[in-house]
C-alpha cells in the first residue's frame, strides 16, 4: 500500500468520524417542529408554564432553548398585561433564537468539513487510478450526508420562526388568562391551650343570694321568694347540723341543732 492510499484512508475516516459526530448532534438539537409546536400549545392552555419550561429544559440548543428564554421572561415580568408581556418576551426569545441559529451554522460549517475530508480522501484515491471499495462507500455516505445537509440547513430557521409566530402569542395569552396564584396566608399563631386551674383556685359555682338580714327559713317562710313551703333536711356528714330548704327557689339555710351539740 503506498503513501497516497495510506493518506486516502486517513481523510476518509476522519471525515466520516466528523460527520457522524456531527449528525448525532443535528438530531440531538433538531426537534420536529410541529410535534413540539402542538406539545407546547397544550401545555400553554393548560396554563402550566412551569412544566413548559422543563421541557425546553430538556432539549437544549434546539428552538425549545429560545421558547425556554421566553418563559423565563414572562415570569420574572410578574405581570399579566400583554404590552409587558410582549416587551419582556421578545428580546429574550430573539436573544436566545441568535445564538441558537449560531450553533446550527456551526453543525453545519462542521459537518461540510467532514465531507470535504472524504471527498478529499476519495480524489486522492481517484488520482492514482484505485478506488478500494471502503472508500467508495464512506464517499456516497459523505454524498448523502452533504444532500441532507443541504435541503436541512435552513429547517432551524423554520422552527425559530413558528415559534416566535405560533408559541409566543399563546404564551401570552396563557399567561393573560391564568387563574391569579394564591398567595398562602401567614400561619396564624395558635391560641394558647387553657391550663386547668387548681382545685383551690377554680372558680366556685354561683352561690345562691345571701339572704336579707333578718326574717329567715325558720319563719315558715322564704325571705327571698316568699314561698310557705320549707323542707328540713337532716345532715348527712354532721348530724349535728340540718338544713331548711325553700321548695319554690331552692334556697338553703343552715342550723345547729342546739339539743345535739350539747349531747
Amino acid at each position: 500500500m503506498d503513501a497516497s492510499l495510506v493518506v486516502s484512508y486517513l481523510l476518509a475516516v476522519a471525515g466520516t468520524a466528523v460527520v457522524w459526530w456531527t449528525l448525532w448532534q443535528m438530531k440531538a438539537v433538531l426537534i420536529h417542529r410541529k410535534a413540539g409546536t402542538t406539545a407546547m400549545l397544550k401545555l400553554f392552555a393548560a396554563h402550566n408554564a412551569s412544566r413548559a419550561r422543563k421541557l425546553c429544559a430538556a432539549a437544549p440548543m434546539s428552538f425549545f432553548t429560545a421558547v425556554g428564554a421566553a418563559i423565563d421572561a414572562a415570569l420574572a415580568s410578574k405581570s399579566r398585561d400583554p404590552v409587558t408581556l410582549a416587551a419582556a418576551i421578545d428580546p429574550a426569545f430573539a436573544a436566545k433564537a441568535h445564538e441558537v441559529a449560531a450553533n446550527w451554522r456551526r453543525l453545519l460549517e462542521r459537518g461540510l468539513l467532514g465531507a470535504i475530508l472524504v471527498f478529499g480522501g476519495v480524489g486522492l484515491a481517484l488520482s492514482n487510478d484505485l478506488v478500494p471499495l471502503p472508500l467508495y462507500i464512506a464517499g456516497g455516505f459523505a454524498a448523502l450526508f452533504a444532500g441532507w445537509l443541504a435541503l436541512r440547513r435552513g429547517a432551524m430557521a423554520d422552527s425559530l420562526e413558528g415559534a416566535r409566530l405560533e408559541i409566543l402569542p399563546v404564551l401570552v395569552t396563557s399567561i393573560v388568562e391564568s387563574p391569579p396564584r394564591e398567595t398562602p396566608a401567614a400561619d396564624a399563631p395558635a391560641p394558647p391551650r387553657p391550663s386547668r386551674a387548681p382545685a383551690e383556685t377554680a372558680a366556685p359555682r354561683a352561690a345562691l343570694p345571701d339572704a336579707p338580714s333578718g326574717p329567715s327559713l325558720r319563719a315558715g317562710v322564704c325571705p327571698l321568694c316568699a314561698h310557705a313551703t320549707i323542707m328540713r333536711v337532716e345532715g348527712t356528714v354532721d348530724p349535728r347540723f340540718y338544713k331548711l330548704v325553700c321548695r319554690g327557689c331552692g334556697y338553703a339555710q343552715e342550723f345547729a341543732d342546739l339539743a345535739r351539740l350539747d349531747a
